[in-house]
């Protein structure tokens, strides 16, 4: 991907995969009003089995209108070396605030 942002979304959760599932989905629009870029999203989580569904299935997103998505975000977990992102979301338990927080640090540009 040569233009766009990437986002780090910290958490694997039910929140953490909706998020990223739904900014998946995002299209920049460039100047002409043409789609020019997906956004790039990278999870990171520490919930193995999360983590190992999402690799091997992507994650599914009901809308509400009833018709479903997919979407396959990077995933990686919590000690992997990501690319640099432009954002950090933050989509965590409380309990696990100082761990996401140097996750979050390690993952920004």
């Amino acid at each position: 991907m040569s233009s766009g942002y990437h986002i780090a979304v910290i958490g694997s959760g039910a929140m953490g995969s909706l998020f990223a599932g739904r900014l998946c989905g995002v299209c920049q629009t460039g100047d002409n009003g043409d789609q020019t870029s997906k956004i790039k999203v990278t999870m990171i989580g520490s919930w193995r089995e999360q983590i190992e569904a999402i690799r091997n299935n992507g994650l599914q997103i009901i809308h509400p209108d009833g018709r479903t998505s997919t979407h396959r975000p990077n995933i990686a977990e919590k000690e992997d070396v990501i690319d640099p992102a432009d954002f950090a979301l933050v989509l965590v338990k409380s309990h696990q605030t100082a761990t996401a927080a140097e996750a979050a640090k390690n993952s920004l540009k």
